[in-house]
Formats: C-alpha cells, structure tokens, sequence
C-alpha cells in the first residue's frame, strides 16, 4: 500500500450529514454523525429505503462531489474535507466498490482491468507492474488475467473491480453490497479478502443484507433507519437485541433467535462460535437443569 498510516489514525468523520436528492421531497440522510478508525470493518445494515447505499457514497466522497442534490454538514477523510474534491484527488484516498460489478468492468481483459487506472495515472511500467502483481494476489485472481472480465462468474468479476480498486492502494475501500449476487463460496472469499485488508491498515466499510455474516467479520456495526443512525457498536451490542422498528421487529441472527428462545438475557450471541461458546453447556448431553 501506499505510505504507513499511524494506528489509531481517525480515517473517516461525518458531523451531522443531511442529504436530500435532487428532485426528492424527503432526506435520504437525516443528521448521520459517526467516525472510523483507520484499519476498522464497519458493517452498515438496516431496512430498504433507510439511507445504506446514500450513507455509502458520503463515506466514499461521491457525496457532495459528484451526486446532485442538497448536502449539509462534514465529511473528513484522514482530516480534509470532501467539499471540492477533484475525481483523481479522491482515488488517491477511497476506493468503491458497488453492488453490480459489471457497471464497473471496461476491459477487455483482467489485465487490461487492471492495468487501465494506473496507465491513467502516468505511473512508471515497473510500478505498475509491482501493483497488479500485489493486487492479483490479494485477489487470488493469477489463473484469470488474460480471461475476459465478462466470462468469469459473478465472485470473481466482484474480486476482479475489487483488485482494479485495490491496485490504486486506497487507503479506505467502501462496498456496496458487494455479496448479494454471490455463493456462500464467494461471500466466505470476499470476507476473508476484506478482513485481511482490514488486518493490514486499510479502512473498511461494507453496506450488507447478510447480518449473519457480517457479524462474524465487522469491528462494528450501524444500523440505519430512516436516514438517522439507530444503533452503533460491536456486532453483538447492535445486532443481539430485540427492538423496534419503524418497518416492525429488527430479525436477528439465527443463533440470537436460539438464545432468546432458550431464555439467555441480551445481548445474544451473534456468531456461531460465540452461540457454542455461552450455549455449550446448556446443549450438552446429560446436563440437569440448576447443574
């Protein structure tokens, strides 16, 4: 990646952000203020139309610099404001990743996927270079470059616009539901691809409907309703208690629903690993009630 940042770096500030579109009677955001550290997994979860996908394009910078509409407050990314960012000043700091891969695929091969935003940067050939080579192997994609992007499946055209991002070495990547289109296989690849990022500095944000298995990976998770921040913490914290919600009860993880029917008090657990760890000794074999 590009230069070291410090840990404990604060990457991400939003301060009050409204948003409305252009055209729209109603905020999409409505007074969202959070902040991330650099090298954090933020999961950002909620009900359709609650503001996931809008949130995402402020983390990124598209908002306000390049989606019309009405934007009030602060977004800082390492410090500096997103107001008045040119598109070649924000690739240097964020990459995004959205839901379709194929909108963002224009080569006519991996390589040339790959290779297309630094030629645009004037990066020296040897660079280059260096960086689809990193690329292509946090991205496991070696046996596809000279494949075209548009005959792979839907995992590995997501991992290709992931290592296309990659290879500009953002310091934050922003994903917009990146797992719904994928296998179990694919979703347990592109997790374990992001988590390793996360491990090596770079700053994470994944708009998913998967909770389950967001829980297993997020540092964090901030639940959206109607434009305004519900709830945000640790998976647990957020995702292992009943509430309410303006669409009805929030669901919670199979394995919550498990402990809540078994009559553990919240917050539940929201893993497999955590359920087995609090639920193994009511589960086992031969146990009396009151041991």
């Amino acid at each position: 990646m590009s230069e070291p940042i410090p840990p404990g770096t604060e990457a991400i500030r939003l301060t009050d952000i409204r948003f409305r579109y252009r055209g729209a009677e109603e905020l999409a955001l409505d007074g969202v203020s959070l902040s991330m550290q650099q090298g954090e997994l933020l999961g950002i979860v909620g009900p359709s139309g609650a503001g996931k996908s809008t949130l995402a394009l402020v983390m990124s910078g598209q908002i306000p610099a390049f989606v019309e509409g009405a934007f009030g407050g602060e977004t800082l990314l390492f410090g500096r404001t997103t107001r008045g960012w040119r598109s070649a000043d924000l690739a240097e700091i964020v990459g995004m990743v959205y839901q379709d891969p194929e909108a963002q695929l224009y080569g006519l091969t991996v390589e040339e996927e790959l290779v297309l935003g630094l030629e645009n940067r004037c990066l020296p050939p040897e660079e280059i270079r260096e960086r689809v080579a990193w690329a292509l192997d946090v991205t496991r994609l070696h046996d596809v470059l000279e494949k075209s992007p548009y005959a792979l499946s839907g995992g590995q055209k997501q991992r290709v616009v992931i290592a296309g991002v990659l290879a500009l070495q953002p310091r934050i990547l922003v994903l917009d539901e990146p797992t719904s289109a994928l296998d179990p296989r694919g979703k347990s690849a592109l997790y374990e691809l992001l988590t390793t990022l996360a491990r090596s500095g770079v700053t994470v944000v994944i708009v998913e409907h998967d909770i389950e298995r967001l829980a297993r990976h997020a540092d964090r998770v901030c639940w959206l309703e109607d434009g305004r921040v519900a709830a945000i913490g640790p998976p647990e914290e957020v995702l292992g208690r009943p509430a309410e919600s303006a669409v009805g009860v929030l669901r919670l993880p199979q394995v919550a629903q498990l402990a809540h029917r078994l009559g553990l008090a919240a917050p539940y657990p929201v893993t497999v690993e955590r359920a087995a760890e609090v639920l193994g000794h009511r589960l086992r074999p031969g146990r009396v009630e009151g041991d």
